[in-house]
């Protein structure tokens, strides 16, 4: 009876132990799957904190052009676009306006997925490459 006992006790014990492998197997999965979220939100989140500095930037840049242009406009200043200051202004807007756009495409990346994300940047370079072709016709 006791080698009984054994035999059972044996068996009882690997389908404990499968049954724990298979369950430690679906916890690491879970986790890995969590973290990557966590990850992807994380740096969904830090890009919005980016893209919120630059619109700060993009008003106040706006903000200084409008009023260079009300106090050119008030003083018969017909030559306001030529000036250097606007110039520079200009060129800031414009600058800020490309990074503005780059943060919002990580964003929709960001937040599409790893297997998304390999997808549009596929798009890109064949976009870019497609563009850089006709510049050159």
């Amino acid at each position: 009876m006791g080698e009984k006992i054994k035999e059972t006790t044996g068996i009882y014990l690997h389908e404990v132990r499968e049954a724990g492998g298979k369950a430690w197997e679906a916890t690491q999965h879970a986790l890995a799957a969590a973290g990557a979220r966590a990850a992807r939100y994380g740096k969904v989140m830090q890009r919005k904190l980016d893209l919120a500095a630059v619109d700060r930037k993009f008003e106040g840049c706006y903000r200084d052009l409008g009023r260079l242009a009300f106090v050119a406009h008030r003083m018969g200043d017909r030559s306001f676009f030529d000036r250097p200051d606007t110039l520079e202004l200009l060129a800031d807007l414009h600058d800020l306006g490309e990074k503005r756009e780059a943060l919002v495409r990580e964003i929709e990346m960001a937040r599409a997925g790893p297997e998304e994300e390999a997808a549009a940047s596929e798009q890109a370079e064949e976009g870019s490459a497609t563009a850089e072709e006709e510049r050159h016709l």
